[in-house]
């Protein structure tokens, strides 16, 4: 497939893609909104459970790992072929969990974290959905205590036990909730909270994690690509919030009462982006020049605090450190056009771009950012407002990636299109 042809849609995956957007010149108060990304700080933990980390920011609090590599790059620990898709990769308890699609079969891995030993797998039959791009799932693995949790891209939602690969339960989401498969499949990965799995499929819809038994469901939106979060309001109210492709959405946990909706309706019905959290604020962006916006829910209703196109996700969403974003700017299918943006949150105001990732994915850990660029390099930079500083480079796959790059126990695992995870060791 040509890559000229994956334009206006390539998206799928558990991270970000397109929408529609506006201009507003209203800026928040920075002081505020930065104020409220320190308090909201996310606790420390070791483990990389599911979609963007434990606190599904795409920020990892290890400290203690390499990030200046030398020539030749950091060692590669193990790698494995899983099949096409774009999986990100979850890691708990020594295990790391992805899929990928052969020959019309999904499959679920499990692997030993660190020696990349397979432990189990399952497979069932599922379609590619290779519509303008290669196709394969696109959710990341939730794992929660002994249990993981899987959706595929014709919608079967998967429990496994985590010591043996059993399934122990499975609902297929079009029959389950009369719900029509999306134009690219299912690619939201499974939330958990408390007794409940939560994701996107039409809306959003909790099921008891422990029997998939449905617990409730949302008003009706066509579904996005992205993924929910859970986040505590600065009420102490905890709350839900998504990105349809009709609105960005918040909801009650307990029964999926819509507390508020924010219009934001994706140019290709292709919004795949989790919201980024800081206080009672909320940054939204996807990709096609839909670009961002900054919204305050006060009460059960938005105000909107500026909206742009200075940054426009596509197919990761960016990750927030002391009142900046750090996001890839631009659509996969201009991707020599794409740059590495440095936005400031409360303004909206773009403070430096850098390019050569192309329509990458990133992630950050210890002030630093792990970019994983579409050409199959995997950078270190500084997370700075004041300019794009590199550290290290090495290349881990000679094809295509939009995956983001996992660093979990002093181990970055990634992962490509074509469907090859490299395991690569950064222990200090």
């Amino acid at each position: 497939m040509a890559r000229a042809n994956v334009g206006i849609s390539l998206l799928l995956l558990s991270w970000s893609l397109v929408a529609q957007a506006g201009c507003d010149t209203t800026q928040a108060d920075p002081g505020r909104v930065r104020e409220a990304a320190a308090a909201s700080a996310p606790p420390a933990t070791i483990d990389w459970p599911g979609f963007r980390g434990p606190n599904r920011n795409g920020i990892s609090t290890e400290t203690e790992w390499l990030k200046q590599w030398p020539a030749e790059g950091p060692k590669r620990l193990w790698s494995a072929q899983v099949g096409l898709g774009y999986s990100s990769v979850a890691v708990a308890d020594g295990k790391a969990y992805t899929l990928g699609n052969r020959d019309g079969n999904e499959t679920v891995y499990c692997f030993d974290a660190a020696t990349g030993r397979e432990l189990w797998k399952y497979s069932y039959p599922c379609d590619l959905v290779a519509n303008l791009h290669l196709g394969g799932p696109g959710a990341t693995p939730t794992i929660d205590g002994d249990r993981v949790y899987t959706v595929s891209k014709q919608g079967q939602l998967h429990c496994f036990a985590t010591g043996t690969g059993k399934l122990l339960w499975t609902v297929l989401l079009t029959e389950a909730l009369s719900a029509v498969q999306p134009e690219w499949g299912f690619t939201s990965s499974p939330l958990v909270y408390g007794e409940l799995l939560v994701l996107d499929a039409g809306g959003l819809v909790a099921f008891d994690k422990l029997t998939g038994k449905q617990a409730w469901r949302s008003m009706h939106y066509r579904a996005g690509y992205g993924s929910p979060v859970v986040y505590t309001a600065p009420t102490g109210e905890t709350l839900i919030a998504a990105i349809t492709n009709d609105a960005f959405v918040v909801v009650e946990p307990r029964n999926g009462r819509e507390v508020a909706k924010y219009p934001w309706e994706s140019q290709y019905t292709t919004a795949s982006t989790t919201p980024v959290i800081s206080g009672r604020t909320f940054f939204l962006s996807t990709g096609y020049g839909g670009g961002c916006a900054l919204v305050e829910l006060v009460g059960e209703k938005f105000r909107e605090l500026y909206r742009n196109e200075e940054m426009s996700n596509h197919m990761c969403t960016s990750v927030l450190r002391d009142g900046r974003l750090y996001g890839i700017h631009g659509n996969s299918h201009t991707a020599r056009q794409c740059k590495l943006v440095c936005l400031d949150l409360a303004t909206g105001k773009r403070l430096w771009e850098q390019r050569g990732f192309g329509c990458g994915a990133l992630t950050m850990a210890d002030d630093k950012l792990l970019i994983q660029s579409d050409e199959g390099f995997l950078s270190v930079a500084e997370a700075s407002p004041s300019g794009y500083v590199e550290l290290a480079r090495t290349r881990v796959f000679d094809g295509p990636t939009w995956t983001m790059p996992v660093l979990c126990r002093g181990r970055i695992y990634c992962r490509s299109e074509a469907g090859e995870v490299v395991c690569i060791d950064v222990r200090k």
